[in-house]
């Protein structure tokens, strides 16, 4: 399972995570791409995400965000850094079920960070490490 860390504290519970990165269309493309995380978490007990949703554009709005991928054989595929990331949507979703093995409750969370041309922030929407080569 993916590992996800927002300012510095470890969220756990990921399920799954994709990284999404989107240059604007064929028509005008952006020019700094825009990176997007979608994200399924176990409902978590802990109200630093919905906070952090729920909080308006404050100076602590923005937050660096750390996201590791496996592989198959559970090593680090790559590790992706967010020095400015928002929540762009969080959902908390249930699915009862009569049955104790199906159901569940979950969140689905998309963190964005998007560096434009000409912002205050000059430095790269998000970077990319490579995991260990066998």
């Amino acid at each position: 399972m993916p590992n996800l860390t927002i300012g510095g504290a470890e969220i756990v519970g990921v399920i799954s995570a994709r990284v999404v990165i989107v240059h604007g269309d064929a028509k005008g493309p952006d020019a700094a791409p825009t990176a997007i995380w979608r994200l399924r978490l176990r409902l978590q007990k802990s109200d630093l995400i919905p906070n952090w949703a729920l909080a308006g554009q404050l100076p602590d709005w923005f937050r660096s965000c750390k996201l590791e991928i496996f592989d198959r054989t559970a090593q680090i595929a790559h590790t992706w850094e967010m020095p400015l990331g928002y929540v762009e949507s969080y959902e908390e979703v249930e699915h009862p079920s009569d049955r104790p093995d199906e159901g569940g409750f979950f969140v689905d969370l998309a963190i964005r960070g998007h560096a434009m041309a000409g912002s205050n922030h000059p430095g790269p929407v998000m970077t990319v490490t490579p995991g260990d080569l066998p």
